[in-house]
């Protein structure tokens, strides 16, 4: 029987942006904010990938960041 880890948007946020790689790329697939949902689409936003190693495989994350949400994101103290 698997071990359920209660989940803490606040902790995993943490985790994952403070080693999290960013750039500034443009989508030309659409992709969706993850601060606020809104669709990003042939336009320039933020991608955060996060690699995770171990047994196995690497796993790759990514976030992406709607340019002028992040902005706000990081005057209100992100990252």
């Amino acid at each position: 029987m698997p071990l359920h880890v209660p989940f803490d948007k606040e902790q995993d946020d943490i985790w994952f942006y403070k080693t999290a790689f960013v750039e500034y790329k443009f989508a030309v697939l659409p992709e969706r904010c993850a601060l606020t949902g809104k669709r990003i689409w042939l336009e320039r936003g933020y991608k955060f990938t996060k690699m995770i190693t171990g047994p196995g495989d690497p796993v790759y994350l990514y976030r992406w960041h709607n340019k002028h949400e992040h902005l706000i994101w990081q005057l209100k103290g992100g990252k």
